[in-house]
């Protein structure tokens, strides 16, 4: 008798439960959605705005480092990693009259060093790179393949 009163409850109620568990399955979804994409965006607005600051410093850093000098002639592009969470410069300056090139990575976020490659028409033999407090032979290609990881985000 009682498991007659459960099968017709149920079997009379049934399109109400379906509609009442679609409906909070919708509602769930509107919700989740909703603060994800709330969450999305401020994140990307932190990025941007860390990106902004990194970029800010790199410039600073570098015009600090142009007005030290006029025989080499310099550039720089920044890059804040998400991934390491720090922001890099990478810093190349071309000496007058061919005199020799230098490419530095610097972590802004520690202000040290990561890689710095220095070339000289002049006296190749002092030609070396540093990684990370490291001297190596200089190799502006093994320069490039070393800066990809801090100046790339994947």
């Amino acid at each position: 008798m009682k498991e007659n009163y459960l099968k017709n409850f149920f079997a009379s109620k049934t399109p109400k439960i379906v509609l009442t568990i679609i409906i909070v399955i919708i509602i769930a979804v509107i919700v989740y959605n909703f603060f994800v994409a709330q969450l999305q965006q401020q994140v990307k607005v932190s990025y941007d705005n860390l990106q902004k600051e990194c970029a800010s410093q790199a410039k600073k850093l570098a015009d600090e480092t142009q007005g030290a000098t006029s025989a080499i002639i310099y550039n720089h592009k920044s890059h804040y990693s998400s991934d390491l969470r720090k922001c890099f410069v990478l810093i190349h300056g071309d000496g007058v009259a061919g005199t020799g090139q230098s490419d530095k990575l610097i972590d802004l976020s520690a202000g040290k060093d990561v890689a710095n490659c220095e070339s000289y028409a002049t006296a190749p033999e002092m030609n070396n790179c540093i990684y990370n407090g490291s001297t190596s032979e200089y190799n502006i290609d093994n320069f490039k393949n070393f800066i990809k990881s801090y100046m790339e985000t994947k």
